[in-house]
């Protein structure tokens, strides 16, 4: 699903759709039973240059590379389950970015599915090590001259 779709989506699904599309750190993928996803949305797809189509018919699982394969499927399977889920893990293009998933069964009247919430949080790990330093080393000049706050 795309904001381009959304003139067929129900007014709160077409909601939905718009404010994912304007978060640039957030991509939704929203899969069957399978595992297959039916849904991609959010603005990370477009500020990475990948596209809803590229996702669509791909398993979960593919997405996330042959090292995490079998931790994506076991968490799927536990919202499919009825389970909420979290993991972090490095992202394979680019292999440096630090992706947050939350894996979350929806609940409807239609089949059996999920949705995994994936968040870019680089930039917040690397600024919260910036603060942990910082704070570090502020404790550490405070001992040496023998003061506090």
């Amino acid at each position: 699903m795309t904001a381009e779709t959304t003139g067929e989506a129900s007014p709160g699904e077409a909601s939905f759709q718009l404010l994912a599309e304007h978060l640039p750190d957030l991509i939704i993928f929203a899969f069957d039973a399978d595992l297959r996803m039916w849904a991609a949305t959010g603005g990370g797809l477009r500020a990475r240059g990948w596209t809803s189509e590229e996702f669509i018919g791909m398993t979960v699982p593919e997405i996330a590379g042959a090292t995490r394969a079998e931790d994506i499927r076991s968490r799927c399977e536990a919202a499919l389950a009825g389970q909420r889920t979290q993991l972090e893990m490095a992202g394979y293009d680019p292999p440096d970015r630090l992706w947050s998933l939350r894996f979350v069964p929806l609940n409807g009247g239609g089949p059996r599915g999920g949705m995994v919430l994936c968040r870019d949080v680089t930039e917040q790990r690397r600024a919260e090590e910036r603060l942990q330093a910082s704070q570090r080393q502020l404790a550490e000049a405070q001992r040496i001259a023998q003061v506090g706050s």
